[in-house]
């Protein structure tokens, strides 16, 4: 479609073509038209929504019925999904970052346009590459976790030898793959610290 911004990824929902631009979002259907003895494919156009439009190719993930991705120009993380009870596909967009908006309100565009994510383990992760931080949405307690100090180029699975599938992440500064895992003690070396913050008691003093 060609609405005067340019396109930044395509997704395929059901039997749709979900077309991601900066400024908006497009579905197209494809149907064929019988004339004689030849069939012709006709693609068809509408509008989904000019409020909201995506920044990253990369970030554009299936969540189980859904799909994320980080929306242009500050706005967060968005789903787009089925609305439920209609018979006919009839998409609905909600932004699923309220909570943890000013995150993403403080990405430069680069940033923006370099982010790239993966769905594992119920969770959503995005990573922006030149900030070190990874943003998490667990999908099973719908809460933000993070942000994690690291950051990459690219996410990946990879199913190993013993059929074990492992989380691959691409640095962006460097020719190197790590794997993510929460068994993992360290950091490419170095031990993790932890922070642990508790309620704010008033011990006030011994003699009292």
């Amino acid at each position: 479609p060609d609405s005067g911004d340019d396109i930044t990824g395509l997704e395929v929902k059901g039997d749709k073509i979900l077309v991601f631009k900066q400024r908006s979002i497009w579905e197209i259907s494809i149907s064929q038209i019988q004339i004689g003895n030849f069939f012709l494919i006709e693609p068809k156009y509408d509008l989904i929504t000019r409020s909201v439009g995506c920044a990253s190719n990369r970030s554009i993930v299936h969540v189980e019925n859904d799909i994320f991705f980080l929306a242009s120009f500050g706005k967060g993380i968005y789903v787009i999904g089925n609305e439920a009870n209609f018979a006919t596909d009839i998409f609905r967009i909600n932004e699923v970052s309220l909570k943890v908006r000013n995150f993403f309100q403080n990405l430069t565009t680069a940033q923006e346009q370099n982010s790239c994510a993966i769905y594992y383990k119920n969770k959503y992760l995005i990573g922006v590459p030149s900030k070190e931080q990874t943003m998490v949405f667990d999908r099973e307690r719908i809460a933000w976790i993070g942000p994690w100090t690291f950051d990459g180029r690219v996410f990946e699975t990879f199913v190993d030898e013993n059929d074990v599938m492992k989380l691959l992440l691409g640095k962006d500064d460097k020719a190197q793959v790590n794997e993510i895992d929460s068994r993992f003690l360290g950091d490419e070396g170095t031990a993790m610290s932890t922070i642990m913050r508790t309620k704010r008691e008033d011990y006030k003093t011994w003699n009292e």
